[in-house]
Parts: C-alpha cells; structure tokens; sequence
C-alpha cells in the first residue's frame, strides 16, 4: 500500500463501513473455526480492530481482549488494553490472536513482522486469513492497482509464516467471493 497510515486513519475518521465492521464477531470466529467458549478468561488479541466489535464481543463473553491497529482513530475509544502495530512487541504474551481481513492489507514485510512480533503463552496461536487470487477479475484488479488489497498464494503465504518463525498447525480455503479464496491459517 502506498501509505498504509494515512489509509487507514482516514478510513477511520470517515467511518467508511467498507472496511469496518463487515462481518460481526461470532461469524468471523465460525470463519476461523473458533469456538467462543475457548476464549473465555484468555487473553485474546484482536489485529486490526474494525469498528471495535469484536473487542466488544470478547468483553462480553468473558475473555480478555487485547485491541491492536495500525492508526490511534482505530483504538481510541476501544474499552481494553490496546496497542499501536508498531508496538506489538510491547504487548504481553496472549492466548490466541485473531487477524481478519488484516494481511490482505499489509505488504509482505509488514505481515512477516506483525507475525514475529506477537508474543504467545505456551500453547498460544495466531489464526488468520489472507486472500488468494484465482483469477483475474475487474473490481479485484482495480483494488490491486490502488494497493489497497494484497493477494497471496498458498506458496506465498506459507514462505512469509516460515520467515518469520512461525510453524503452520492448521490450513483451511474457502471461497469468499469468485475469483478470490480466502486462506485460513493458525499457527504458532
């Protein structure tokens, strides 16, 4: 992305439903294939925080949510521990982290660190979701020219995991929307 801060404060301060808040938590947790009664009393960190609901929802549900974003518009009216992107490696050691549609928005360098740098308890895991490419189409090629998403392949994605340290427990793929595939990771 070009300026990926400036994207996304001004994402934030003009309150653009296109990238916030698009699926509600439980729906983004079936995605995932997290059960909401294994978070209760763990520390889950919710990377890129939307529009906060899924904080909310962690809240509710008796976990302890951990709000991460790239810019302070995001997470300056979430009601939990929460850091900037940048100060990931600040953050104490967390259960689970949870990143939806989030590395569709980072350029490759920025993914690699944001995976190295989250600090997990033993046992601890990182699920997310990239998305994958299948075949040209015109809205997603526009998108890719403005670089406002980044598309990966399986390759791709798993040569970035293993860069920055990670081992893949779990893979799964489902179609989010011909021609895209939606690529599900946990690892630790």
């Amino acid at each position: 992305m070009k300026n990926p801060r400036e994207f996304w404060k001004n994402v934030h301060e003009n309150n653009y439903r296109k990238y916030l808040g698009l699926y509600p938590p439980k729906r983004v947790l079936a995605y995932h294939k997290i059960d909401p009664k294994s978070l209760v009393r763990k520390r889950v960190m919710d990377l890129g925080v939307g529009d906060g609901s899924m904080c909310a929802y962690l809240q509710a549900i008796d976990a302890e949510p951990v709000a991460i974003d790239i810019v302070e518009e995001a997470i300056c009216n979430i009601e939990c521990e929460k850091y900037l992107s940048n100060d990931i490696k600040e953050c104490p050691p967390v259960d689970v982290a949870i990143g939806h549609l989030l590395f569709q928005h980072c350029e490759d360098d920025e993914m690699s660190r944001i995976l190295e740098d989250i600090q997990l308890k033993p046992g601890g895991y990182i699920s997310f979701q990239i998305a994958d490419l299948t075949e040209d189409g015109d809205y997603y090629i526009r998108d890719r020219k403005q670089r406002t998403v980044v598309f990966r392949t399986e390759s791709q994605a798993s040569d970035i995991i293993e860069y920055a340290g990670r081992s893949i427990i779990k893979f799964d793929r489902c179609v989010a929307k011909p021609p895209v595939d939606w690529i599900f990771y946990r690892v630790s």
